[in-house]
């Protein structure tokens, strides 16, 4: 039996890489918003000791915000070698395809969650409505430690915040060790911000993109080499999660889990039908991810959990945010919301070289 090894380019990620590994993000989403709290609302299916499994499931999905915040830093770093942008222009592509994206999911949930489902204002902002209703339709009032009338839209802040920065952390890609030491001295100031807390993930994706070509993973050939690495890959994936119930500081060892995961994704052998599922779910997962709390949490919570299995809960939220993003894709086609954002783009350019 002849083996030979051969080097992988493991991160250096693709179109197709980026979007199954969205889907994967999306669904530990869900998983987490939907099981890491309210115990009462679902029949747990099994005990780990004292844990119980989809709880700690739920938990172990909090990872997904350090894979989408890895992946927004890879894809600036990807797309800035290529792309030659002043500044400006920089800053116009990128927050009038956040802001369009957000202002559409916005003004079409939080009308019908006021009119429709009674979730008002007041309910959600208490005090200093109209300011705080304001800086949540700037996506930013996270940063100033409040939630918004979605609570899951903290993560906006945080990217919109990350982007700003963007330009001025990427001059330090030439010193990877100062940017990953400065995400970790960074990590345990999170106290003043969560932008703090997630900027070590962001800057991994602006390394890894930056030095992918040379990080060379070895891996042996041989008829049964696919079957050995999904055993070797399957049980780092359970030691990886039998470790984060013992971590103390999760989010910090989030990051490195990310990496672990892309490795896992590059060696495990994934059948075609599974990748186009996730991948599917992937140029989905900015929709799934701005409306979901709605419709799990203000609007069918009852019936979500009504059958109290994990499983049903987990399809009767993933179905109805799938059929609703196709929906509004195909809203945006109607509209010509692509044309439109390309149009204020155009415009915003011309605008400030003036």
């Amino acid at each position: 039996m002849k083996t030979s090894i051969i080097y992988t380019n493991i991160f250096n990620l693709t179109l197709s890489d980026t979007n199954f590994l969205k889907g994967v993000a999306i669904v530990l989403m869900l998983l987490h918003h939907l099981f890491y709290v309210r115990q009462e609302l679902y029949d747990d299916v099994l005990l780990i000791g004292h844990h119980n499994l989809m709880n700690e499931i739920g938990q172990f999905g909090k990872v997904c915000v350090a894979i989408f915040v890895f992946l927004s830093g890879y894809g600036l770093q990807k797309v800035d070698s290529t792309r030659h942008e002043s500044l400006k222009q920089y800053y116009v592509h990128r927050y009038v395809k956040l802001y369009m994206n957000y202002w559409l999911i916005w003004l079409l949930f939080v009308p019908i969650s006021v009119f429709c489902f009674g979730r008002t204002f007041q309910d959600a902002y208490g005090a200093m409505i109209f300011s705080k209703l304001f800086l949540d339709f700037l996506g930013v009032l996270n940063v100033f430690g409040q939630y918004g009338y979605n609570p899951t839209w903290w993560f906006y802040s945080t990217i919109i915040i990350l982007y700003l920065v963007y330009p001025y952390i990427k001059r330090w890609s030439r010193h990877p060790l100062i940017l990953i030491l400065l995400g970790i001295g960074c990590y345990y100031l999170y106290m003043m911000n969560s932008v703090f807390l997630y900027l070590l993930p962001f800057v991994l994706g602006i390394v890894f993109a930056e030095y992918c070509y040379i990080i060379n993973i070895p891996a042996f050939t041989f008829p049964i080499s696919k079957m050995i690495n999904s055993i070797l890959c399957l049980l780092v994936l359970g030691i990886v999660f039998l470790e984060r119930i013992k971590a103390c500081d999760k989010i910090l060892y989030d990051s490195f889990i990310v990496l672990i995961l892309i490795m896992e994704y590059k060696l495990l052998y994934i059948p075609k039908i599974i990748k186009d599922i996730f991948s599917f779910l992937g140029k989905h997962s900015m929709n799934i991810f701005l409306f979901h709390t709605f419709i799990f949490l203000y609007w069918f919570k009852d019936f979500i959990y009504y059958t109290r299995n994990p499983i049903i809960i987990f399809v009767s939220l993933l179905i109805p945010c799938l059929i609703i993003s196709i929906a509004i894709e195909k809203l945006k086609a109607v509209i010509g919301f692509n044309k439109m954002n390309m149009y204020i783009e155009k415009l915003l350019c011309q605008t400030i070289k003036k």
